[in-house]
């Protein structure tokens, strides 16, 4: 064996160099990720490790949508009250790390199946505090096979005055379109507006968070909403 097989051996053995080697293949500046702060000359096409996601960044592998999500919560977050209440529903890596530099906000995690949350279940079959919620994350958008009308009825009963619900389309398959989420809201008492960055954007901005193929995000407010006063306290650290 060749000093340069066992070189490749060892970069495909340990996550690390593989990691590294992925860098620096892509070394360059015309690009860069906002969830982790890496540049490059440009996004990875594809990758087995998430297969189906275009464009994906070559240190933590965040695609389109992942980018989308953080940027809007970049100008979201400027937005919220100290101790504001943050419910991530399905989160990810990504929306976790970015809460992870705060310590002024409640933030918390609900997952039906995911571990390491802090309320197990979902918006339909957990029971939460009325009005608790200032910000009602659905970065994961909502299940083709859920009920929408119930899952209005229970996120209207968890917004607090001022609240704002973010929530990802999809394209039927693996989330509910647009145009079926934003009737089901509206007619549970939401004013919603669509949030796309890769239309609202710079071509020269989009194109250097590669967002080309990112999808859109509705922002919808309750018409009529308990009060609700943020935490007195802040949550930091999360499961």
């Amino acid at each position: 064996m060749t000093l340069a097989d066992i070189a490749l051996n060892a970069v495909s053995r340990s996550p690390v160099l593989k990691q590294l080697a992925r860098e620096a293949r892509y070394a360059g500046t015309a690009v860069r990720c906002p969830c982790c702060g890496w540049q490059g000359r440009t996004f990875r096409p594809s990758c087995h490790d998430r297969p189906g996601v275009p464009d994906l960044c070559a240190r933590c592998m965040s695609g389109p949508d992942d980018r989308a999500l953080i940027l809007l919560l970049k100008g979201l977050t400027d937005t919220l009250p100290l101790g504001a209440r943050i419910l991530d529903v399905e989160p990810t890596a990504y929306t976790r790390n970015w809460f992870d530099r705060f310590n002024q906000f409640d933030y918390r995690t609900m997952s039906a199946s995911a571990p390491d949350v802090d309320i197990e279940g979902d918006l339909t079959s957990v029971t939460l505090t009325r009005g608790i919620c200032n910000l009602l994350l659905l970065g994961q958008g909502v299940r083709p096979d859920q009920d929408i009308a119930a899952l209005s009825q229970s996120v209207q009963r968890l917004m607090g005055d001022g609240g704002l619900v973010a929530v990802r389309t999809g394209d039927g398959s693996d989330a509910v379109p647009g145009p079926l989420l934003v009737r089901r809201l509206t007619d549970g008492g939401f004013t919603v507006r669509e949030n796309d960055l890769s239309r609202r954007l710079s071509p020269e901005v989009v194109a250097r968070y590669g967002l080309t193929r990112s999808g859109t995000f509705l922002l919808a407010t309750p018409d009529r909403a308990p009060a609700v006063r943020a935490g007195g306290h802040a949550h930091h650290g999360h499961g």
